[in-house]
């Protein structure tokens, strides 16, 4: 006999950990792909410095050097097996360490920039009139993406590196074993779903200057500027 309440939360599990993902990532790429042939103008982060300088600064340099130090923390921790990084000498202990203290710091930091980017565009008039909703949903995910993230690393602590790591490095092979996140936290399976949700609408939003590398810039002829006589 069938046990419709296991195949129910087989079902669901399923959908939420390997038939969702796949649906994100191929938006991310087809909807980048397309966006980028097909309305190459609109890529761009739409600079918002002529309105406003004084708090965009200090938002710009918490978010970005935060967001740099945990997207390397992701891919030490979840891209990189466990064996591997114990292999160079990265004890669980040392690892567990540095997620805390320094992964916690960078996650503060990402929030307070993020914090300053809403309160900038909500207190200015001028910036909220030319922030779209996309802008907002886009803010908004991210805070809460990151949130999640923190109260992960402080509160409950869960050794996601026995669980989503392997879950998620087999996404890319096309073997995801979505029963291993049967034992993650809610809170954390929230962050994650979120973290599929921004995967999805990120061709539609300004984060698109992300795969922007300005290669060309190191290579181009240097601007020659000259003082104009009196």
């Amino acid at each position: 006999m069938i046990d419709l309440a296991k195949y129910g939360y087989d079902a669901v599990n399923l959908f939420f950990w390997v038939v969702f993902p796949y649906i994100a990532i191929t938006i991310f790429f087809i909807g980048n792909a397309y966006r980028f042939l097909a309305y190459p103008y609109t890529w761009t982060s739409k600079s918002s410095e002529i309105l406003e300088k004084k708090t965009l600064r200090p938002a710009s340099i918490l978010f970005h050097y935060g967001i740099i130090l945990v997207f390397i923390g992701h891919i030490i921790g979840i891209v990189i097996p466990k064996s591997w990084t114990e292999e160079l000498g990265l004890t669980e202990h040392m690892y567990r360490m540095i997620a805390l203290y320094a992964g916690t710091a960078a996650g503060l930091m990402v929030i307070a920039g993020l914090v300053l980017f809403i309160y900038r565009r909500w207190t200015n008039p001028r910036l909220k009139a030319i922030t779209s909703t996309m802008d907002w949903i886009t803010l908004w995910l991210l805070l809460a993406i990151v949130v999640l993230g923190n109260i992960n690393t402080i509160v409950l602590q869960h050794d996601y590196r026995e669980t989503v790591a392997p879950w998620f490095r087999g996404l890319w092979v096309f073997t995801p074993n979505y029963t291993l996140m049967a034992e993650v936290p809610f809170l954390l399976k929230l962050h994650i779903f979120l973290v599929f949700v921004l995967t999805a609408i990120f061709p539609f939003t300004r984060l698109v200057h992300i795969l922007s590398i300005p290669l060309s810039y190191i290579f181009r002829r240097p601007i020659i500027y000259r003082e104009r006589c009196p």
